[in-house]
Formats: C-alpha cells, structure tokens, sequence
C-alpha cells in the first residue's frame, strides 16, 4: 500500500483549487437558477406597463418600465441584468443592477457585480442611452497556475484580488413602451483608475414589462 507524500505548499494549492473550484460551481448553479426564472417574469410580464399619455416631450405610463436583459462585453462582462426608471414614464433617469461570472478553462474566474444610473432621451421605444456604472470584479485565480498573467478591463489577473471597475455606456436602446423585446447596443467607455482609459462594445437583449 503506497502513501503519496505532498509538501505544505501543494497541500495548501490543492485545498485552494477545490475550493475554487466549489465556488465556480456555486455559481454555475446560481447563473442557471436565474436564466431558468426568466421566462417566469415574461409570463407576469403580461401585465404590463400600458400607456397614458404621450406628448413630443415624454410618454407617461401606468407604473415605472422595467426590462431584464441579458448583457454581453459591459460593465459586468457577461451579465445578467434588471433595469428600471425612476418615475412612470419612458425617458428619464433609471438604475440597473446585475451578476457576472466568467471562466476561463480552471485558470482564473471572475465574480463582477455590476450596478449603475442611465439616462433616456428619446420616444416611441427608440432611445438614446447614457450611462455611468460602477463594477466590482472579484477575480479569483488558481494557486497552481502562479505564473498565469492575463487581463480583463484593465485588470490583472496574476493574482486573487476585488477591484472596481467605472464604465459609462453611450448608445442606442430599443424598448417598447407596452413591452416585448428589447435591445441594447454602443460604446462602452473604462477604467480601474491604476491604468489609461479604454473602450469597448456591448451589446444586450432581454424583455420589457
């Protein structure tokens, strides 16, 4: 009967790794519980915002629209979203909120927990949007892969570590005033404040109600 010997520190990598590896699965689970809760908000969706009053200045509705959207390349990378307005009409100031993962082959995953305002300007579901958001990326990276070095948004990923992200999105929404599918898509100013700003694309899709 053989006993495989391991040193203090490839102990402690393989405790690390399963660990993180029990997280990814977590979170898996969690990413799958909310996509399969999505077509439940579509089917109480069919109550949704009707229309009071339209002028050339804004569209006034019932209660404040809201959308679920899913959101590729933005503030959270690959997220999962709820947006909302302020007040019951179309236009105007709103906030969004979401949950990101990201994994890349066992190397390192990324938890972003991405939270931000926007501005509407336009009518009849054709939008101008502009927005500022700011993300916490809660990198983790596996022990064993110590020289691993990549980057996502400016960030590092040579090592575990939360680091905050600020994005603004400057683009174009299509959202139905009485609901249905809606769409997203611009550019996507950033920077982690250790690093020169860049710019990205996102796009989104998700439903109104």
């Amino acid at each position: 009967m053989s006993t495989e010997k391991y040193t203090i520190f490839e102990l402690n990598c393989l405790i690390q790794s399963n660990t993180i590896h029990l997280k990814e699965n977590l979170m898996t689970k969690l990413l799958i519980a909310i996509i399969l809760c999505l077509p439940v908000c579509f089917a109480r969706a069919q109550d949704t915002v009707y229309l009071k009053k339209e002028s050339n200045l804004k569209t006034i509705t019932d209660r404040e629209p809201q959308a679920v959207f899913v959101e590729l390349f933005g503030p959270g990378l690959f997220s999962i979203n709820y947006d909302r307005r302020f007040k019951k009409q179309t236009e105007g100031w709103g906030y969004r909120g979401g949950l990101g993962y990201i994994n890349s082959s066992g190397d390192y995953s990324v938890v972003t927990v991405p939270v931000g305002i926007n501005y509407l300007a336009g009518k009849k579901g054709r939008f101008f949007e502009l927005g500022l958001n700011e993300s916490l990326f809660f990198v983790k990276v596996n022990p064993i892969n110590l020289y691993y070095s990549d980057a996502l948004y400016g960030v590092n990923l040579d090592e575990s570590k939360t680091i905050a992200v600020t994005t603004a999105t400057i683009g174009y929404r299509s959202q139905p005033t009485n609901g249905g599918f809606c769409f997203r898509v611009g550019l996507l100013p950033y920077t982690t404040f250790s690093g020169p700003p860049n710019l990205s694309i996102y796009i989104s899709f998700g439903y109104n109600f």
